[in-house]
C-alpha cells in the first residue's frame, strides 16, 4: 500500500536519476567531441590560410622578379636604341659630308 506506492515511486525516481545521469554523460561526450571538431576545424582553417598567404607571398616575389627583369630588358633596349640612333646619325652626317665634298669638288672643277 503505502510502502508499495513509496517503493514504486522510489524505483521511478531511481530510474529517472539514472536516465538523467546517462543523458548528462552523453551531453558531456557530445560537448567534448564538438570541442575537438571545432579545434580541428580551426586548425585546418589556419593551415589553409597560412598556405594561401605563403602562395601569395611567393607570387609577389615572382612578380617582383619578373618586373625587375622587364625593367632591365627595357633599359638594355633603350641603350641599344640610343646607340643605333647615334650610329645612324653619324652615318648620315658622314654620308652628307662625303656627298657635299664630292659635289663641291665637281662644282669647283666645272667652274674651272
Amino acid at each position: 500500500t503505502l510502502q508499495g506506492t513509496e517503493s514504486t515511486y522510489q524505483q521511478k525516481i531511481m530510474a529517472e536519476v539514472e536516465r538523467y545521469q546517462a543523458l548528462q554523460t552523453e551531453k558531456e561526450l557530445l560537448a567534448e567531441r564538438w570541442e575537438e571538431q571545432q579545434t580541428l576545424l580551426q586548425e585546418g582553417h589556419e593551415r589553409a590560410l597560412q598556405e594561401l598567404a605563403d602562395e601569395f607571398e611567393t607570387k609577389l616575389q615572382e612578380d617582383a622578379l619578373v618586373l625587375e627583369n622587364v625593367r632591365k630588358d627595357k633599359l638594355a633596349l633603350e641603350a641599344t636604341f640610343e646607340e643605333t640612333r647615334t650610329q645612324i646619325e653619324e652615318d648620315v652626317d658622314r654620308e652628307v659630308h662625303e656627298l657635299s665634298t664630292k659635289y663641291d669638288s665637281r662644282l669647283k672643277r666645272e667652274r674651272d
